[in-house]
């Protein structure tokens, strides 16, 4: 069966008509919606649709009366911040960005990783299908040599009960994968929840910084590191949980081409002990036939007597 192709109207179509039911339009909602598309591909295209949203927006004008009031209340606020309390949340914000940026390059890689996984994935796919399509060769030329030699039939149900074993075992191989691939797709989840939730964080500790006194400035600052080292060490820990699934992706596909080799070496035997089938059966109806001839002239030579 051919795979559906996700196009880019398709994903900018399928995101607006989420966002409109209320729902987020979120990589694996739209993958969800559409029913195909790689995460990389729907990225691309969900990434584009965005930032065209984003320039269709209409920017609010405030009144005057209310943007005066505002900017008195600016010039209010800012007079009681001192030089150091400036200081102080810039260097909160500086260290959210460096933290939010080494984030960001931790799951970049993670999505080249799991880009990487969905080739290999597709891959393997299509040596599934050659290798079902061997299969299906192999049934042929069994069901043919059964129906030549009657007397092969026992041998040839043998053979078709190991070519049942490998479908067996082709499948247990593609449910591994998807099954890695499930586990790849919730963790890549989990980590962008937590980046998320690491910004939404660091934006309300930040907002909350402005607006508190000097002496509640000093608190935040530390809640916002202590959030934000737990945040790295989860992400750390998404990142390595990542990794090991990578690495028993790529050790399962090892397992999955050595038993693919097997199976290749089992088809081959079957199609030898086949043709030594075919020589029995073709030796067989030779005797018969010389004992006919045999049993002709005996059955002539007594007539004429």
């Amino acid at each position: 069966m051919a795979k559906a192709i996700v196009t880019q109207d398709r994903v900018y179509e399928v995101a607006q008509a989420l966002l409109d039911k209320g729902i987020d339009p979120t990589i694996l909602n739209v993958q969800a919606e559409i029913g195909a598309g790689s995460y990389s591909t729907v990225k691309r295209y969900l990434d584009q649709w965005k930032e065209t949203a984003q320039k269709r927006r209409a920017q609010v004008e405030l009144p005057e009366a209310a943007v005066t009031r505002l900017m008195a209340l600016g010039r209010e606020f800012w007079a009681l911040l001192d030089e150091q309390a400036a200081g102080q949340v810039e260097s909160i914000r500086a260290g959210a960005r460096d933290e939010i940026a080494g984030i960001q390059v931790q799951l970049d890689q993670a999505e080249a990783a799991i880009s990487k996984l969905e080739a290999e994935r597709d891959q393997l796919e299509q040596t599934a299908q050659d290798r079902q399509a061997h299969i299906d060769t192999l049934q042929r030329e069994a069901q043919a040599q059964s129906e030549r030699a009657a007397s092969a039939e026992a041998r040839a149900a043998e053979l078709e009960g190991r070519l049942g074993d490998l479908k067996t075992e082709l499948a247990h191989a593609h449910e591994a994968v998807q099954a890695e691939r499930r586990t790849v797709d919730t963790v890549r989840a989990e980590a962008r929840q937590q980046l998320e939730a690491a910004e939404t964080k660091a934006a309300a500790a930040l907002a909350q910084a402005a607006k508190d006194h000097k002496a509640e400035l000093e608190s935040v600052r530390r809640d916002a590191e202590k959030r934000l080292a737990e945040l790295k060490a989860a992400h750390d820990a998404a990142l390595q949980e990542l990794r090991t699934e990578a690495r028993r992706a790529a050790e399962s596909l090892q397992k999955r081409e050595a038993e693919r080799d097997e199976a290749r070496a089992q088809a081959a035997a079957a199609g030898v002990e086949l043709g030594k089938l075919q020589g029995e059966c073709a030796a067989l109806r030779s005797q018969v036939a010389q004992m006919q001839e045999t049993i002709a002239r005996l059955t002539g030579g007594k007539d004429k007597s």
